[in-house]
This record gives structure tokens, sequence and C-alpha cells, in this order.
């Protein structure tokens, strides 16, 4: 049941690192005033980095990204869920694991490193939600799937808040709040209910809403 907690966990901090890797990525490609260090900085602490020296987005994406000695860094989650997954294969559905370790492959030759950011962050994104579906549509949903869901669940509230709480930090840089509606999946759905008028403290409740209700209605 631990492992499967796990890699429910892992796998959601993979693809939700990526998600606030893009917006980080995005937002400073569309607000040229954004200060680069400052929001670099900023994203770090976040994510419970102390940065150390000059700080800009290649330091930003080595830490957060593909350094696999980096334990916030979504290769690192993503070797974690894989761990777990090995440690229980007898309970992990075959097409889970392989598509895991097809997952592992394209990391480790290095295919999102020579990415860009941006290509990168869709990988592993698009990755870890086939996973989650083939999970989903594959496994017993008994008690063991339960555990991955729940972790799953628990993770995207923890870096949902993450990400609101990175977006703050740049909240006067007009591109920030709809760069991370977009990260959050809810961009359309808050045009819709809005009508476009966007202020911070309705975009930073909407994207709680959007992911955390969601995590909440699937968690066991």
């Amino acid at each position: 049941m631990r492992n499967r907690f796990w890699i429910g966990r892992y796998l959601e901090r993979a693809e939700d690192t990526s998600r606030l890797l893009d917006v980080h990525v995005q937002l400073l490609l569309e607000d040229p005033v954004v200060d680069e260090e400052a929001a670099s900085r900023a994203l770090l602490t976040v994510m419970g980095v102390q940065p150390e020296g000059q700080t800009d987005q290649a330091s930003v994406m080595r830490l957060l990204g593909w350094d696999a000695d980096s334990q916030t860094s979504m290769v690192s989650a993503f070797w974690g869920a894989r761990e777990s997954a090995r440690r229980s294969r007898e309970i992990v559905s075959t097409e889970m694991w392989e598509a895991i370790n097809t997952t592992w492959n394209i990391i480790q030759r290095g295919h999102l490193r020579r990415a860009r950011p941006s290509q990168a962050c869709q990988t592993m994104r698009e990755r870890c939600a086939v996973i989650s579906g083939i999970a989903d549509s594959t496994m017993s949903h008994d008690q063991g799937w339960q555990f991955l869901v729940l972790g799953r669940s628990l993770e995207r509230i923890d870096m949902t808040a993450r990400m609101i709480e990175a977006t703050a930090y740049t909240a006067d840089a007009p591109q920030a709040w709809l760069t991370t509606l977009r990260a959050c999946g809810a961009y359309h759905a808050f045009v819709r209910t809005y009508g476009g008028a966007e202020s911070a403290r309705d975009a930073a409740e909407f994207c709680c809403w959007t992911d955390c209700s969601r995590a909440l209605w699937f968690s066991p």
C-alpha cells in the first residue's frame, strides 16, 4: 500500500513541477519587464531550495528540471515513482510499468535536457498523464488503487498551493495569473465564469478551486 501511495505522490510531483517550470518560462518570455533573477529566486524558495549565487532561468531548469541529484527536480520525482513501482511489481499492471519505463528511457537518453524548456515540461506532463490514465484503466480499483489516488490528491493540493505562492511573488506582471491559470488547466473555465474580468484574487481562488476540488473529488 505504501509503495502505491508514493507512486501517486511522485507522479503528481513530477507533473506539477513541470507545470511550475512552464509557468516560470512562459512568464519570462511573455513579460520582458519581469525581473528574471527575482522571479527565479522566488520560485526556488517556494520549492524549498536555497538559492546560491546568481539565479537565472538556466539554474532553475537545472535544479527543478533534470538534475537527478536535486531532490526537488521533476526527474528526481519521476525516479522516485519508478523505484516505488519497481518495489511493487507484483501489484502494478504490466501496462503501467511499461509506460513508466518508456518515460524513464526518454529521460535517461537526455531528451528532456536537449529539448526547449517548454517542450521538456510538456513532455513530462503528457507522460505523467498517460501513466495515470493507464493506472486508472488497468489496475483493480481496490484499496491499493485508493492509496495511489490518495497520494496523488494530497500532492496536487500541496503543489497547487506552491504554484499560487510562486505566482504571488510576480503578481504585478500582467501575464502572471493568466499563465498560471493555463498551467492549472483552468483558463477557459475562468474566462467563461468571469467573462474575462481578471483580478489576482479571483484567479488565485479559481486555480485553488479547480485543482484542489478535483483532488478531493477523486480522493477515496
